[in-house]
């Protein structure tokens, strides 16, 4: 017979998820013996016996597992070992992000057992080798009990039947635990006493939910605040303790079809909603299902499954939709210690729900919405990061800008992006982006050659990477939106629309409003949008006055009475520095048509002028192109004219962005477009842009695993860094 041993290895989110049993199974009904195990770097395989039979078991495990399977070595020899086994971890192979596996939200056979008479019925912290945490309780690799958040916790004698049994669905099942066991979840007051333990902890907890009280619940990633949603008492009194007056609000599901009660929803949003990574998907609202107190002005309400077994529990008792949200103060991030939540989250909660497994990394909910029938990522975090992206070069380290920040370590030219951490503000938020950085390094083993940043030479990134490397690579915030598209799609080159809030341009300038030609050459600016004051510089991008008072002053428009201030300071340009922002423009546009004097939260205005935009037949308001300069003084004066209709105007103004994009694609002979930035999470732009451009025969690139926001520009960097493109930008 023609025999042999076969070495195999396996890389590719390969740890924690059943996948050694797995093999185990096929190679023993092919009479194969063996050995599988985990290392630092994957899982790696040898495979003893006929070699007709060696092939026929790769064969199955690449149709069954998605992972990438090399061989490493493959000789005649004769059989070495008896059996097939699950051998002991292997610690002496260089460590790989690869073989991390993401977190995986609650699967249908542990909810089904959590209703049951089993030992498992109302466990909160329910899991097996389908689901629950794996990123987010990992300390070091390989992905063994001994290296997670797990550790402290030994399986009981019947856990441990399970975990050996290789029929059972809990074999070598890392996070294997009962009520016996495991972790616990428990009831504690402000005082921080605990009032109930176990399952009678959820049953007060849902108890006290349903009397209009907010919970803190310690989930998956960290914190989440919880209460009634449908009740506008309990909802109102969350935004005022929260100081989240607008912002709008999650909302917990018990099942697909519950979310269907509250929204319209199609098959990619169904799929979106029950994948194991478990987002947060945006949906239409159904009628009046969803309490306008939930999202304010908004046609869309982010709606989740349970995303652990606690959420399941409590989605299926209340029996109607539960505000979830971040457990965090306004501008701070998501707390994960027991101990610091009942300062970070007094005088929020009335009570907090805890368990006793710490949290190793920090990942707040992702965020998706579809848009041109693709699942499209606005926010990257539990149960999606981190992801990986292949650029080249040296290792080294991106640190994104000063929002939405999602940092990226290149290790041997995979770039890895890590879990949305937010907005640079405060210290807790800075601590938490150094803390992110910390984890990856060390999960990695990896201290970066190289630290790449945002130009603008006030964000707190940028003085975070200047402060631990002399020389730093800074690449233009534009110039990173379209490069992170292009590194998204594998694409080498496109014409750019980098349209946002404001990021510094290349002559030093606040823009926004940017077209550029990207390649891995380099970058050339080829238009922009016609700057216009904005009074305060970064303080217009809540304001929308400020905003508003300078693009009327550009387009030679009156001005009221009563912003007759704000204009008077346009004529300094120390205290109003001109900006190309498109993003500007849209908070200008909103306060025109009275619907946003003030934003409390990113996107505010844009979201609520997107909201009301109705006809997908309104005419664009003329514009002009002069040279690289669009012009729309024209398109501003039309919205004047129509804003005492102003679901037409906000419908026409859309219509009129789409309409310049178009036009300026005409100007340029570029056969891929790429669509980047804030401005681009806008549905309704995104998708008519799209559809218009591919009329017209052009390859169309738009964020989906990654944000079209702030939250890719960390990839944008790694992308430029390895190239020559860093050397060679041309402005206008």
């Amino acid at each position: 017979m023609n025999r042999e041993r076969r070495v195999l290895r396996l890389a590719r989110g390969v740890q924690g998820r059943g996948l050694r049993p797995s093999i185990a199974r096929i190679a023993t009904a092919a009479t194969l013996t063996g050995s599988v195990r985990n290392t630092r770097a994957g899982v790696e395989l040898v495979l003893e016996g006929e070699a007709t039979a060696i092939d026929r078991a790769v064969r199955q495990i690449e149709a069954t597992e998605a992972c990438d399977v090399v061989t490493v070595s493959s000789e005649r020899a004769a059989v070495t070992s008896s059996a097939f086994v699950i051998a002991d971890s292997d610690e002496r192979d260089a460590p790989s992000i690869d073989a991390i596996v993401l977190d995986r939200r609650i699967c249908a056979a542990c909810t089904r057992e959590l209703e049951h008479d089993g030992r498992r019925a109302g466990y909160a912290l329910n899991a097996c080798v389908e689901c629950g945490p794996r990123f987010t309780a990992i300390e070091a690799l390989p992905f063994d009990r001994a290296r997670t958040t797990m550790r402290s916790f030994g399986p009981c004698p019947a856990c441990e039947i399970e975990y050996r049994s290789l029929d059972d669905r809990r074999a070598h099942a890392q996070m294997i635990a009962c009520p016996t066991c495991g972790p616990q979840y428990s009831l504690r007051g402000a005082d921080r006493r605990s009032i109930a333990v176990g399952a009678a902890a959820i049953e007060r907890a849902i108890e006290a939910i349903a009397r209009g009280e907010i919970i803190a619940m310690l989930g998956v990633g960290g914190f989440q605040l919880l209460c009634d949603g449908r009740d506008a008492r309990a909802i109102a009194e969350l935004r005022r303790r929260k100081r989240r007056p607008h912002k709008p609000f999650a909302l917990l599901v018990e099942s697909a079809e519950h979310a269907a009660a509250l929204a319209h929803i199609d098959a990619v949003e169904r799929a979106a909603l029950e994948s194991p990574a478990g987002p947060i998907v945006l949906v239409r609202k159904r009628g009046d299902a969803v309490l306008a107190e939930v999202a304010p002005g908004l046609a869309r309400v982010g709606l989740l499954l349970p995303t652990s077994a606690a959420h399941a529990l409590i989605a299926r008792a209340m029996g109607g939709p539960v505000v979830c949200t971040s457990g965090n103060a306004q501008g701070e991030p998501v707390v994960t210690d027991v101990e610091a939540s009942f300062d970070a989250l007094a005088g929020i909660a009335d009570g907090w729900l805890v368990h006793d497994r710490p949290i190793a990394q920090r990942a707040d909910d992702s965020v998706v919405q579809v848009v041109d029938g693709r699942a499209r990522v606005r926010r990257v975090g539990r149960g999606m990061a981190p992801l990986s992206f292949e650029v080249g070069g040296v290792d080294r380290l991106c640190v994104g800008a000063h929002r939405d920040v999602s940092p990226v370590l290149v290790v041997r030219g995979t770039a890895w992006q890590w879990p949305y951490v937010g907005a640079m503000d405060t210290r807790a938020a800075r601590a938490a982006f150094a803390r992110a950085v910390r984890a990856m390094c060390e999960l990695s083993e990896r201290t970066p050659l190289e630290y790449v940043c945002d130009a603008h030479p006030d964000y707190a990134t940028t003085q975070w990477a200047e402060q631990r490397s002399p020389v730093v690579t800074r690449v233009l915030h534009h110039h990173a939106h379209v490069a992170a598209t292009l590194a998204e799609h594998g694409a080498r080159s496109a014409l750019g629309f980098a349209w946002d809030g404001t990021g510094l341009g290349p002559d030093r300038s606040l823009a926004g409003g940017e077209v550029l030609s990207v390649s891995e050459g380099g970058a050339r600016w080829v238009a922009r949008l016609r700057p216009f004051a904005l009074v305060g510089g970064d303080a217009a991008a809540r304001d929308g006055r400020r905003a508003y008072v300078g693009a009327a002053r550009e387009a030679g428009a009156e001005i009221e009475a009563a912003l007759a201030p704000l204009a008077a300071l346009c004529e300094c340009d120390a205290f109003a520095p001109r900006s190309s922002s498109v993003g500007r423009l849209f908070d200008a546009v909103a306060f025109a048509l009275g619907l946003c004097e003030r934003g409390t939260y990113e996107g505010h205005a844009a979201m609520l002028l997107e909201a009301i935009a109705l006809g997908d037949d309104a005419a664009p308001y003329p514009f002009r192109i002069d040279g690289s300069t669009i012009d729309w003084r024209e398109l501003w004066h039309g919205v004047l004219r129509d804003r005492a209709d102003a679901p037409l105007a906000a419908a026409r103004f859309h219509r009129s962005l789409v309409a310049v994009i178009e036009a300026v694609c005409q100007r340029h002979d570029s056969p891929v477009v790429a669509l980047a930035g804030g401005c681009f999470n806008n549905a309704l732009l995104l998708e008519r842009a799209t559809h218009r451009l591919r009329e017209r025969g052009r390859v169309v690139l738009s964020a989906e695993r990654v944000p079209a926001g702030d939250g890719a520009i960390a990839l944008g960097q790694a992308w430029v860094s390895a190239t020559e493109a860093r050397q060679r930008v041309v402005a206008l």
